[in-house]
């Protein structure tokens, strides 16, 4: 990214806040909103993910002639989220992308950030969500990416992915099932997927999911509702889903949770008929794992 589109970035940084955050965000239950990141208002949000250690968020963002869907550009950006008045508010990966060539969106990284995976989509349907790969090269740019081929499902969509820590285990939304593939090093292909076992019989249409560090809590996304599950071990299934809390239900549309390392911290993509927005919410009392 240019040095010019950063200064354009961080001059909207400070006026990207709506107005109306404050009432209509709050909710009854388990969290406290906090506030919505300050993402440009010029950019079409998708969900994302906080990373591993805490301090960014990567999301997907999309500009141009967002109204005519003309000249437009999609990337992976990095949400800085600290206290570090000094640090860049939001800059692009700049992975290689043509203009109205693809979207991306939907990103998971691993330990220090060295893997992303996120969704793919050129410009179509639902159905055509796809996972792909990129690897953080020596110089710290991201390339090389590589379509999930391996765990793609043609006329499916591959969505909403979560990368564990060492880049060998990924969870991921198919078509509103969970699904579960690993490897076994970063430089191997994944294994044809499988889905998550759970104990009983789950129902639920499961948009999107997130684990801790340790893989043995789950939690996930189904019908604006908030489910969790654990399990002993990793080679364990998940417990049946227990609603967790439900006092998203009368928003729009919410979607790809994380937490940050503090256990305590939720961010959360919301969006509605006209907008989208990431959101952070505080665990009131105790920890969430």
């Amino acid at each position: 990214m240019n040095k010019s589109v950063k200064l354009l970035l961080i001059i909207c940084f400070f006026t990207a806040l709506p107005a109306f955050a404050q009432t209509q965000l709050n909710t009854k239950g388990l969290f406290t909103f906090v506030r919505v990141l300050p993402i440009p208002s010029d950019f079409e949000i998708g969900p994302g993910q906080i990373n591993k250690d805490g301090s960014s968020f990567f999301v997907g963002l999309t500009d141009g002639d967002l109204e005519n869907m003309e000249d437009l550009h999609s990337d992976v950006y990095r949400v800085n989220v600290t206290s570090d008045v000094n640090a860049i508010p939001i800059t692009g990966l700049e992975i290689p992308n043509a203009i109205d060539s693809l979207r991306f969106f939907q990103a998971s990284a691993s330990d220090n950030d060295a893997y992303i995976v996120f969704v793919v989509n050129a410009w179509a349907g639902w159905n055509d969500n796809e996972l792909a790969i990129v690897k953080r090269q020596p110089s710290g740019a991201f390339g090389g990416m590589r379509m999930l081929t391996e765990v793609n499902k043609e006329h499916f969509s591959d969505a909403y992915p979560w990368l564990s820590g060492d880049a060998n285990r990924l969870y991921f939304s198919q078509d509103f099932k969970l699904m579960y593939s690993e490897r076994s090093s970063p430089d191997s292909l994944f294994s044809s997927p499988k889905p998550v076992d759970f104990v009983g019989d789950v129902q639920l249409e499961i948009v999107s999911a997130w684990l801790p560090p340790d893989e043995k809590s789950i939690f996930l996304l189904a019908n604006n509702r908030i489910y969790k599950s654990t399990r002993k071990s990793t080679t364990e299934p998940f417990s049946f889903p227990s609603l967790w809390t439900d006092e998203f239900k009368d928003f729009y549309f919410v979607a790809g949770l994380s937490f940050a390392p503090d256990k305590k911290t939720m961010y959360i993509y919301h969006s509605d008929e006209t907008s989208q927005h990431i959101l952070q919410y505080q665990l009131s009392k105790g920890k969430a794992w």
